[in-house]
């Protein structure tokens, strides 16, 4: 049931843009694909925002009627009835009273009440198709639905060129006109199925009879009528006819006395004369150069209020070198000053000072072990030189001019001469080992003694913290 009202709501909007919906009845006649013993109702057919379309056959031999399997005339029944769901429209409510007065009384089963379908019908039989390249012969109510599609998309195209709107929702039309286009159609019924599903023939179903039925609706559609009308409306009624009709005499007949004319003057008078005094009084002469009015008090030439304190004079002796007090080592309330340089920016300094002082001495330190390394490392390669082999006597001379050195890579021996001045270059670099040593161990004492100076000054001004 949702379902069908989204339908019905969608629907509404795109008539509401002029699109007109058209729908197939369906092909298994009155039961609608459920097979013989119940009556089958079709949606979107038997929604009343649709155009319903149902099949005819036999109008090439001017022998038109419903379409249907009875005798196997054709593959399909034309599909139609009365919704289960939605009420008859009030457009459609006079066409179903005429068509249950004058046709024979259908088997019970379905809603009389509700809406009927189809609305009109078109050929549906012997369509010529082609399918994966293959012509096929065809029946359907499918097949005539496209074709009442494309009668009304030329007949739209015709009113928008003469700058009407397009036709929208028609069902209301259609049913307005009761059929002036069509072929009304009186022979035939909707008792069978499809041969899709059985093809056999049911109690259940309705006849065909002049004007509108539930098997072809007004009949088939003769499009130079329906063009023809079309293009004749302008505006399209809701209902066939108005929910109340006027009286035929009015209520009350006319009184005879006139209304009388509107007087020209006003109702009420003004209670006084407008004046044309203002509210204040206008100057009388040119106003004078001086005010007409002496001060109440002559200005006095002293100032009226008197300084509270007499200015200080000059201070009688000079400013010391020293400050008077010393900063205590306490503050003296615990929220700071506002003084630039106080007790605990001293710290911080003082406090920093060490800390260079102990990057000083961690590098000073480093200095010295890597001068001692280097001395140590140098006396090892060169006593490794100076060391006699295994093989000779350690108590033999050791010639001087000359001696043997195994390399660790060469096979061969390679021969040194020894030379007195590698000796001297030796002697010189323990020299200057020893005074980059001491020069090193003095800057750290001198830089000591620095601080220590820097430290008293600040005592000495600041006092000792």
């Amino acid at each position: 049931m949702m379902y069908i009202e989204l339908f019905n709501l969608e629907a509404m909007k795109l008539s509401l843009r002029g699109v007109t919906i058209v729908a197939a009845s369906g092909d298994d006649g009155a039961a609608g694909g459920s097979g013989c013993g119940a009556y089958n109702p079709m949606f979107p057919a038997s929604s009343p925002y649709v155009v319903s379309v149902g099949a005819t056959m036999g109008a090439e031999l001017n022998h038109e009627k419903a379409c249907s399997t009875r005798k196997g005339a054709a593959t399909i029944t034309s599909g139609g009835g009365f919704s289960s769901v939605m009420p008859a429209p009030a457009f459609q409510q006079k066409v179903i009273q005429e068509y249950f007065r004058t046709a024979q009384s259908p088997v019970s089963g379905f809603n009389r009440s509700g809406r009927g379908y189809p609305d009109v019908s078109l050929a549906g039989r012997h369509f010529i198709t082609v399918v994966a390249e293959r012509i096929r012969i065809e029946d359907g109510t499918s097949a005539a639905t496209p074709v009442l599609g494309g009668m009304v998309s030329l007949v739209n195209a015709e009113r928008l060129s003469r700058g009407l709107p397009s036709l929208g929702w028609i069902t209301p039309l259609l049913y307005s006109l009761n059929g002036s286009f069509t072929n009304d159609i009186v022979t035939g019924d909707n008792k069978c199925v499809s041969k899709a599903l059985s093809g056999s023939c049911c109690e259940e179903g309705f006849l065909a009879t002049e004007g509108w039925d539930p098997v072809t609706g007004f009949g088939s559609v003769d499009f130079e009528k329906f063009l023809k009308t079309m293009m004749s409306v302008s505006s399209f009624p809701p209902s066939v006819s108005p929910s109340a009709s006027p009286s035929t005499q009015p209520s009350g007949s006319p009184s005879a006395d006139v209304a009388p004319s509107p007087v020209e003057s006003s109702s009420v008078s003004p209670s006084a004369p407008p004046t044309m005094m203002t509210t204040t009084a206008l100057p009388t002469g040119s106003p004078s150069l001086f005010p007409s009015h002496s001060p109440s008090c002559p200005p006095t030439a002293s100032p009226s209020l008197d300084p509270s304190l007499p200015p200080t004079t000059l201070p009688t002796t000079p400013p010391t070198s020293r400050p008077s007090a010393y900063p205590s080592p306490v503050p003296s309330s615990p929220s700071p000053t506002n003084s630039s340089f106080t007790v605990q920016s001293l710290q911080q300094i003082s406090h920093s000072s060490e800390m260079d002082n102990t990057v000083i001495i961690s590098l000073s330190l480093a200095a010295v072990v890597l001068i001692l390394f280097t001395c140590v490392v140098y006396r090892i390669s060169r006593n490794r030189c100076e060391t006699p082999s295994d093989t000779e006597d350690p108590e033999a001379d050791f010639p001087l001019d000359t001696f043997q050195w195994q390399s660790p890579i060469a096979t061969n021996p390679v021969d040194f001469e020894y030379d007195d001045e590698f000796d001297s270059h030796s002697n010189g670099l323990d020299t200057i080992n020893s005074q980059l040593l001491e020069s090193v161990i003095s800057s750290f004492y001198s830089s000591n003694e620095a601080e220590e100076n820097e430290e008293e000054d600040i005592n000495f001004k600041y006092g000792n913290i």
